[in-house]
């Protein structure tokens, strides 16, 4: 080598901001924080079967400093699902992301009972 020091370079992992580029999202994104969770009970019913829509909700209300609103709609997907187990994992596993860990753990309960 020519004398020459080597820069040391720190690994870092960059994640990105989630953001969803569903319909609903941006129906979402046109009203008023304030009227975010009432312009999701007009779309609900459009979306009702779809998982996706309640995770994708949930989420973007948490962003926008809405949690009760966000845990309730993201509750709503537990009732929808009750059998289905990859669902209510995933359920879990965003409630544990979210920091709501007993809910997250009666979730796993109710996975477990289901398929042991």
């Amino acid at each position: 080598m020519s004398g020459k020091k080597l820069k040391k370079r720190t690994p870092a992992v960059k994640i990105n901001k989630w953001e969803s580029k569903a319909a609903y999202i941006n129906t979402l994104k046109s009203v008023d924080t304030k009227d975010i969770y009432a312009k999701y009970l007009e779309i609900k019913e459009d979306n009702e079967d779809n998982p996706l829509f309640y995770f994708d909700v949930a989420t973007y209300l948490f962003q926008k400093k809405q949690g009760t609103e966000g845990l309730r709609v993201i509750s709503n997907l537990a009732e929808l699902e009750l059998e289905n187990t990859e669902v209510l994992r995933t359920l879990g596993r965003k409630l544990f992301e979210l920091h709501f860990y007993d809910e997250a753990l009666a979730i796993f309960k109710e996975v477990l009972e289901i398929r042991p």
